[in-house]
């Protein structure tokens, strides 16, 4: 599966589940972006867990495509990352807490993207590798 597809995919499952916050899913079947970016790469919202410790460039076949299309999107969010050292855990954590409006201490839940933010990221995100041939 392409990290495109995996990306649009996202955007169909948080526009028909709702958005979770703090977790990869929730009771009531809601999920966060990285939740939905792993439901749509046909894995469980949780698959992240078992990624923390492990550098994008070190990746097999398996998760590279999920870890991948994770990559594109923090390209287009607004966060501060090193992209040349970055391990998994720091991905999972700048994207994790951008959805969740918690980048610093001094945002608030006012700070959280709308579910227009997070769908046009995941969009351009998708284009962008679509663009790349998803290659990062």
């Amino acid at each position: 599966m392409s990290p495109e597809t995996i990306l649009t995919g996202a955007i169909g499952l948080l526009e028909q589940h709702g958005r979770s916050y703090g977790s990869y899913d929730n009771h009531q079947g809601e999920l966060c972006v990285l939740g939905a970016m792993a439901v749509a790469a046909g894995k469980e919202a949780e698959c992240w867990e078992g990624l923390r410790n492990v550098y994008p460039n070190d990746m097999g076949d398996g998760d590279a495509e999920l870890v991948e299309a994770a990559l594109r999107l923090i390209r287009v969010i607004p966060v501060d990352v090193d992209l040349d050292d970055l391990m998994i855990e720091d991905l999972i954590g700048a994207i994790g807490s951008w959805h969740d409006g918690t980048l610093n201490d001094e945002d608030s839940p006012a700070d959280m993207p709308t579910n227009a933010q997070v769908f046009a990221a995941l969009a351009e995100a998708a284009r962008l590798a679509e663009t790349a041939g998803a290659r990062v």
